[in-house]
C-alpha cells in the first residue's frame, strides 16, 4: 500500500461549534476553509465542481448530521476518488458518537 506524508495544521476558532459546523457544511464555503482543494466551487446540476490545483474536481459531501462530520469525497477528473475525512473537529465528533476515526485519506477505485 502506498503511503503519503501528512502534515496537520490547525487553528482555534472563537465561535460555538454549531456555528462553525453550519458555515463549513455549506459547500459554497469550501474555498474559505479548504483553499488547498478549492479556489472556487459551483453547483452544476446535482454536482459540486471545484477548481483545484489538480484541475476541476467533483466534490461530494456527506449529508448534514448531528455529529458535525464534514467528510467529503473528491473525484479527480473522474479517474480516481479519494475520501477526505475532515480531521480535528469531525474526528472528535466521530469518536464521541461511537464511530471510528478515519485518520487518513482513503483512495477509492
Amino acid at each position: 500500500m502506498e503511503t503519503f506524508l501528512a502534515k496537520h495544521i490547525g487553528i482555534s476558532i472563537e465561535a460555538p461549534a454549531e456555528k462553525v459546523y453550519q458555515f463549513a457544511v455549506n459547500p459554497e464555503n469550501l474555498p474559505a476553509w479548504a483553499s488547498g482543494l478549492s479556489g472556487s466551487i459551483e453547483k452544476i446540476g446535482d454536482e459540486w465542481i471545484a477548481d483545484s490545483p489538480m484541475g476541476r474536481v467533483k466534490v461530494k459531501f456527506e449529508n448534514e448530521n448531528r455529529f458535525g462530520i464534514l467528510d467529503h469525497e473528491v473525484d479527480f477528473a473522474l479517474r480516481r476518488k479519494s475520501l477526505q475525512p475532515a480531521a480535528g473537529f469531525s474526528q472528535q465528533r466521530r469518536l464521541r458518537a461511537g464511530l471510528h476515526a478515519v485518520p487518513f485519506s482513503k483512495r477509492i477505485g
